[in-house]
């Protein structure tokens, strides 16, 4: 579905990613680990098109998409869900919703039923604004608005950072039933716990190298303490 090979990525003169390699199949949650500030949330921008890379290629679905602009790559079935939720604060919830309709992948104008299934408690707040949610229910709603785009593959950055604990799981649940019903998840997650609940495969990264992958049932706690503990 998605395959990155021998990507390289710098800002500046700090080499960010090295000779990254993955293969994510379809239908299927990969979760990418490591410590604070070793290119996770670099690598996911890098796959959307927000961050160049040096060198290397990307393809998704077999086509090379290494030089695609994001609107492209949303188009194609990529959607992405950023660090720090980035929604806007002064459109209600509905008006963030109905933001990427003209360019949901198979049509329509009407946000789909199963955003409202998905995430109950947005229906019940269409006509807030967003700025006024709870830090929970604006990140449900950045995953909803991604969502809207009718995705094949979903780009998650850290999805549960500083959520309470009763919106964790329900996000949690939410990944978990997309992935069984088909979508491909890349989600980049610092909680060991979290990634251990949704997480069918793992990728560490450590100085922007990938250093260990598996199944995620395969990461034992040596792995843990030595590549993610801090």
């Amino acid at each position: 579905m998605l395959t990155v090979s021998d990507l390289n990525q710098y800002y500046g003169q700090s080499h960010i990613l090295r000779d990254v390699a993955l293969n994510i199949p379809p239908g299927r949650c990969v979760c990418v680990m490591g410590r604070n500030g070793v290119g996770k949330t670099t690598l996911l921008r890098c796959l959307m098109g927000l961050s160049p890379i040096r060198s290397g290629r990307v393809t998704f679905a077999g086509r090379d998409i290494t030089k695609a602009k994001p609107e492209t790559r949303a188009a194609l079935g990529i959607g992405y869900v950023p660090q720090g939720r980035q929604i806007f604060p002064v459109l209600t919830v509905e008006e963030n919703l109905k933001l990427p309709l003209p360019w949901r992948r198979g049509g329509g104008q009407k946000i789909p039923d199963l955003i409202y299934e998905l995430f109950p408690v947005l229906k019940d707040m269409a006509r807030r604004r967003g700025g006024d949610l709870s830090g929970g229910q604006q990140q449900q709603l950045a995953m909803a608005r991604a969502l809207v785009l009718n995705p094949t593959t979903l780009l998650l950055d850290e999805p549960t950072e500083g959520i309470q604990p009763n919106v964790t799981r329900d996000i949690i649940n939410v990944v978990k039933r997309l992935v069984a019903e088909g979508l491909t998840v890349v989600e980049v997650e610092q909680k060991t716990t979290v990634a251990q609940k949704v997480g069918d495969l793992y990728v560490i990264i450590d100085r922007g190298q990938v250093v260990s992958e598996g199944k995620m049932g395969d990461l034992d706690d040596e792995t843990i303490r030595s590549l993610l503990s801090v």
